[in-house]
């Protein structure tokens, strides 16, 4: 394959490339080099993805030469005695040439920050969809290199247990494959330690296609293989939710600091952080949440009951719910639905429109705040958690209570630095930030029948830029 020279670093192309080309690979490795972030736009069909997997590996190549390099350069010795002294300073003199070329390269020194990357850094690469992930790893496969590559992706992806497929709602999909995995009930993750170091995992590039057929055909989680693949891996392919968002990347373990981060199709990172940060709750959504709290109450009552008419002990173990804990937070819906129908709206109006802020004074009136907020989100943890993977019959299972717990996660999701106010300090940014809008819609009716839609306004915070 051609290969060609940018910025003192040896870049292996699958063919001659266009000038256009060079120079986007050269502005990326100078970014690299000088530890900058950057901006790069060429138009479509220039190649900008294979420009992109080309330079960057190539740099982290030489990066990686140098590390390892210096580290055996820096304690040898060059002096000696005679003949053997002259030799010697000849290869010190070589060495030092050696490092000097090398630090050129890689960007090590003058003009950038030394040990701002790892000694090993890793490359992520994060696009919208899993679509062009794939079409970056198809790019992937045309060059030489062959790092070891890792693509993240969601259970609504990845599960191949029969069980949580047929699961409709993505939440319902992840409490129910916790649930069977922390039981040890998931033959596909019991098999993890023993097939995680098979070499049709480890070896090639894998997207989330193969690794779901590799899956099938080893009797093993994709999902958490993915997980243990990342440890290891010298690129990683994610969407860009997993990486913009600070509790997805807790969950899964993924480093900004000493890493290559590369945003690919980046026109689009502004509306995802809007989509992420937004959200509607309308009188639907609490009319489920009430009725997924009902439920609950009215079992729990009647467990309740037949423990005290037969004195036996409690069922259900850690699915047993506090009746009046249940009967506060129904009540606590009930009202959050009162105050949104109280708003005056003009007929004929769009709506009105607040400060973001709004949204902390709005949950106020029934005590939600960032003290009260943890405890909230753990019972509504549980109970979606047993409405989820409850043999009971229920048609929704939990999506209204899960919709309201990410809204809560969403809104409280900011902290302030220690001994400050933390809600007053998200407030303020809420304020420059964001929007609440206020507005009528059409009634409607559930499928089911079983519960009248109450009055249909929505709250929605929208982001209203960086």
């Amino acid at each position: 394959m051609p290969s060609v020279m940018c910025e003192g670093v040896q870049v292996e192309f699958p063919f001659e490339p266009y000038p256009c080309q060079k120079d986007y690979m050269r502005k990326v490795i100078q970014c690299l080099q000088m530890s900058k972030n950057g901006v790069l736009e060429s138009p479509t069909g220039t190649g900008k993805t294979l420009c992109l997997l080309c330079s960057t590996l190539a740099w982290r190549h030489t990066y990686i030469a140098q590390q390892e390099l210096g580290k055996c350069l820096k304690g040898s010795n060059g002096g000696g005695d005679g003949a053997g002294a002259g030799a010697g300073a000849g290869a010190g003199a070589y060495k030092e040439q050696l490092m000097t070329d090398l630090k050129a390269a890689s960007g090590w020194g003058e003009g950038s920050e030394e040990g701002l990357f790892i000694d090993r850094p890793k490359i992520i690469y994060a696009s919208r969809t899993h679509s062009q992930l794939s079409q970056a790893l198809d790019q992937l496969k045309d060059t030489i290199y062959r790092p070891k590559v890792c693509v993240l992706g969601s259970r609504e992806q990845m599960c191949v247990h029969p069980e949580v497929v047929k699961v409709e709602s993505n939440s319902a999909k992840v409490h129910m494959c916790r649930a069977k995995v922390n039981a040890k009930m998931c033959h596909f993750h019991n098999n993890l330690d023993n097939k995680k170091g098979e070499k049709a995992f480890s070896e090639g590039i894998l997207d989330i296609e193969d690794l779901v057929k590799l899956g099938n055909a080893h009797k093993v989680c994709p999902y958490y293989m993915a997980r243990e693949l990342k440890t290891s891996a010298d690129i990683i392919f994610m969407p860009y939710n997993y990486l913009l968002d600070p509790k997805s990347r807790r969950i899964h373990g993924i480093e900004l600091q000493g890493n290559i981060i590369i945003f690919d199709e980046a026109h689009n990172v502004e509306r995802m952080c809007e989509e992420s940060a937004s959200f509607d709750l309308t009188s639907f959504d609490l009319a489920s949440c009430v009725e997924e709290t009902d439920h609950l109450l009215k079992k729990t009552v009647e467990v309740t009951m037949l423990n005290e008419r037969y004195h036996g002990e409690g069922m259900g173990g850690d699915d047993e719910f506090d009746a009046a804990g249940l009967a506060t937070l129904k009540k606590l819906f009930l009202d959050l639905e009162e105050h949104i129908s109280s708003f005056n709206i003009p007929n004929h109006s769009d709506g009105i429109t607040k400060p973001g802020s709004f949204i902390f004074e709005f949950f106020s009136q029934v005590n939600i705040n960032a003290e009260t907020k943890n405890e909230l989100m753990q019972l509504l943890e549980k109970m979606i958690s047993h409405l989820t993977n409850s043999s009971t019959v229920f048609h929704n299972k939990a999506a209204g209570l899960q919709k309201f717990h990410d809204i809560i996660t969403i809104v409280f999701s900011r902290d302030g630095p220690e001994g400050s106010s933390r809600t007053q300090l998200t407030a303020s940014q809420m304020t420059k930030y964001y929007k609440v809008h206020i507005r009528t819609t059409e009634p409607t009716q559930k499928k089911t029948g079983k519960l009248d839609v109450w009055a249909s306004s929505s709250s929605k915070p929208k982001k209203k830029g960086n």
